[in-house]
């Protein structure tokens, strides 16, 4: 197993690199949607560095409460600081896949509504020893949670030629998967291949210069997806936060790429259709009830003036729906 350097150090300059300023995206417009209330109990299921959730903490007021996830430790810790005069927050550091069981040992069984802010934040992507940019020379990582086992180098390492082939077809909608993968092969016989800027490097030949940087966007997202299962632990978050949800109870999500998007979508679209009895049932056994209804169906866009001073909002889609 290949173990990187961040894994196993904490220190108080990684704090202070990930407590520096971040702009959180459709800051005001999430919350708005969200409408958290005095005395209510929300869920912020990707705390980041505390945007979101100070606003959220200043709408609850002293007598709400918001329970705040994140799988980082790092972003744990920055955000304890920067939210150390709100006593009514609860801090949880675990994957929001973890939703039930972790709100069940606070005795928590249902929230009055949740946030989800999907993606990678600014300062993960400014941080040298985490490998999420191409930008950076840094180690092929790309653990949200250190404690996970897999990392982006194992998969460039281990990974064959047709499964890192269809790992980027289907993550990064990269139609010359073939050639990449088929390029990362015949490098790794020579020596592995550790580092993001000898992959981003690697793959030069691979793209015209002016849709080379897209290009490694698309491969890095591929593989950050398979590292972290960040599909797979969406759907299972979103059936979580449906089940939570009182009835007025809010599902808000903010996603940035066309795959989270389309889990969204689908899965809002389900809880708000009528019969959800499987297609092969005879007979309607659910009542012919929706479990939800759509808030913010067309979804909202961050402001020309917020995608000009955030260059991140710029594919950012918020989809919200209500619980009945």
């Amino acid at each position: 197993m290949i173990i990187m350097n961040w894994a196993m150090s904490y220190s108080s300059n990684t704090v202070e690199t990930f407590s520096r300023p971040h702009a959180p995206v459709l800051l005001h417009e999430s919350i708005n949607v969200l409408k958290p209330e005095c005395g209510a109990c929300f869920i912020d299921a990707t705390l980041g560095y505390g945007g979101h959730s100070e606003l959220i903490l200043k709408r609850l007021r002293s007598d709400g409460r918001l329970i705040a996830f994140d799988a980082d430790p790092w972003a744990i810790a920055a955000s304890r600081q920067r939210l150390a005069d709100y006593p009514n927050i609860h801090f949880v550091n675990a994957n929001f896949s973890r939703l039930k069981l972790e709100l069940a040992r606070l005795d928590l069984f249902s929230i009055d509504g949740i946030l989800f802010d999907l993606g990678v934040s600014s300062p993960m992507l400014d941080e040298a020893d985490r490998g999420f940019s191409y930008m950076n020379d840094s180690p092929l990582d790309m653990r949200m949670d250190p404690r996970l086992s897999l990392t982006a180098a194992e998969i460039i390492a281990r990974f064959d030629e047709d499964e890192l082939k269809e790992l980027f077809f289907q993550y990064g909608e990269e139609h010359n998967s073939k050639a990449i993968a088929r390029a990362i092969i015949k490098h790794r016989r020579e020596k592995p291949l550790e580092k993001s800027r000898e992959l981003a490097e690697i793959l030069r030949p691979y793209s015209p210069p002016k849709h080379y940087h897209k290009m490694l966007s698309r491969i890095f997202q591929a593989l950050r997806i398979k590292v972290n299962d960040e599909l797979n632990v969406l759907k299972m978050a979103l059936e979580q936060a449906l089940e939570l949800c009182k009835p007025g109870g809010r599902i808000v999500v903010i996603s940035y790429h066309s795959l989270e998007d389309r889990i969204v979508k689908q899965f809002f679209t389900d809880a708000c259709r009528g019969c959800i009895c499987p297609p092969e049932s005879p007979i309607c056994t659910c009542q012919n009830e929706a479990q939800a209804k759509w808030i913010q169906k067309k979804p909202a866009r961050a402001s020309a003036d917020e995608q000009n001073h955030n260059s991140r909002s710029r594919s950012a889609k918020l989809r919200a729906i209500e619980k009945r």
